[in-house]
């Protein structure tokens, strides 16, 4: 099998960055990466990954990356590699549920 990636279950943060292309608006991502270099100092970087079509992801968000694998893609002269996550946790405290405690009934669009 090929190289896949996981992260640890302190999980990795994603950095979303808006665009305006000729097809509308998009979205980038990349994730932050560190690691120590030879004199013992953090260095810090980018990845750029990729989500499944329809999956958004808020910037800052903090993931756990349960399976991701390479892709490369080409555009002109220039070949690049990022990262394609198909599953992850959202680590953030957010169970996915939208808190209705302070809307009121004519608010909602499916009221009387």
């Amino acid at each position: 099998m090929g190289l896949t990636v996981k992260s640890d279950d302190k999980g990795v943060m994603v950095f979303a960055n808006e665009k305006e292309g000729a097809n509308g608006k998009y979205t980038l991502y990349s994730i932050g990466v560190s690691s120590k270099d030879a004199n013992n100092n953090w260095v810090s970087g980018f990845l750029n990954v990729r989500f499944k079509k329809g999956v958004s992801v808020p910037n800052k968000t903090k993931i756990k990356i349960n399976n991701a694998f390479p892709i490369v893609t080409k555009s002109g002269d220039k070949t690049y590699v990022s990262f394609m996550i198909t599953d992850f946790e959202n680590l953030d405290g957010g169970d996915g549920f939208i808190d209705m405690s302070n809307v009121k009934d004519d608010e909602l669009p499916f009221a009387d």
